[in-house]
């Protein structure tokens, strides 16, 4: 059942941040790229499938979260393209902690 569930997070974190980057008119090469689906399946899998107990709160807690990872993901690329550093999964990291912290409902946490 787990695998059903990170398996079904995985798709909606893609097409969710595909769906989001598209809207924002990103060109063709960052969207093919796939780092923008990449980060929002990694935040869709975290808030989705392994924090939090899943309910309908929860899923649109981590719908959010992936829609806010691409807008995040484009604004560190932008911010660390005069470096030459790629944003890689920091849009991951710094999403999937502030929404853990946001949340004032410590008791959908599961126990790892």
């Amino acid at each position: 059942m787990f695998c059903c569930i990170i398996l079904t997070a995985c798709c909606v974190g893609s097409l969710t941040g595909l769906l989001v980057v598209w809207g924002m008119g990103a060109a063709e090469p960052a969207i093919r790229s796939g780092a923008f689906g990449y980060n929002s399946v990694l935040v869709a899998v975290a808030l989705g499938g392994v924090f939090f107990v899943l309910d309908r709160a929860s899923i649109a807690y981590a719908l959010l979260a992936t829609i806010a990872t691409a807008f995040v993901f484009a604004a560190a690329s932008a911010a660390l393209e005069p470096l030459g550093v790629p944003a890689l999964t920091l849009p991951f990291v710094l999403v999937t902690w502030l929404f853990l912290l946001a949340t004032r409902k410590r008791s959908l946490w599961t126990v790892a």
